[in-house]
């Protein structure tokens, strides 16, 4: 019957389609999650470039001044046990940096300008980290 084999080979036609569509689907999604860093690096670096990212944007002056002081003092010893690298020293400088500018904000008006001059610079919008998922 060469009705039914026409039908078969149509048949087998879609059929190959869809593995096709169906491999290509899945190399899309395996190659978006290996892409993501935070899916391909160990758990404990994540959490510590997350805890470094939440870090840095407390200590510019995003929470309070109080948090902002600590955070700048916890990049200052974090500075002091990498200080064999050059790294390290240049942590204690923007810790010492932002610890004075922290302090600086304990007065009112000095906070107030703070405050403006963020929501103008964008310093209290979550941004997303590009190739990152998790906060």
């Amino acid at each position: 019957m060469p009705g039914d084999r026409a039908k078969k080979l149509r048949d087998v036609g879609g059929e190959a389609r869809d593995q096709a569509s169906g491999t290509l689907s899945n190399v899309r999604g395996a190659l978006g999650k290996l892409l993501k860093l935070d899916n391909t690096l160990p758990d404990g670096l994540v959490g510590l470039i997350s805890e470094g990212l939440s870090l840095a944007v407390r200590a510019a002056g995003r929470d309070s001044q109080a948090a902002g002081m600590t955070s700048s003092v916890t990049i200052m010893i974090f500075g002091v046990l990498t200080s064999w690298t050059g790294a390290g020293l240049v942590l204690i400088a923007i810790g010492a940096v932002l610890f004075a500018y922290n302090t600086i904000r304990l007065i009112p008006v000095a906070n107030e300008y703070h405050k403006k001059a963020g929501r103008r610079a964008g310093l209290y919008k979550d941004r997303d980290v590009p190739l990152w998922e998790r906060d």
